[in-house]
């Protein structure tokens, strides 16, 4: 199992989800249930030895990986002794192919 580490980015992403999308208890509620999917499939993806998934194909992006959770995607990079969150989007704001 790999080692998961999360960059400043991705946790100060967290952060404003949580403080400008959640202004009732329903919010709280499908914040929580869907980071627990999200980390649950982090988990998984850090167990397999290779990822087969979606790789980013962008010039500068070698070794990144992405996957989408409705209407989020986490970018996230793979290596050997470590899996490193590096974005958590909504996918609205992606304007160009991965």
């Amino acid at each position: 199992m790999r080692k998961i580490t999360r960059t400043k980015s991705f946790v100060k992403q967290l952060k404003n989800w949580q403080e400008y999308k959640i202004t009732s208890i329903e919010d709280l509620q499908h914040y929580i249930r869907k980071l627990r999917i999200i980390t649950a499939k982090i988990i998984v993806i850090s167990e397999q030895e290779t990822f087969p998934g979606k790789q980013v194909n962008y010039k500068n992006s070698k070794g990144i990986y992405y996957f989408s959770y409705q209407q989020h995607t986490v970018f996230f990079k793979l290596e050997p002794d470590k899996l490193t969150l590096l974005y958590f989007i909504t996918s609205k704001r992606i304007k160009q192919a991965l």
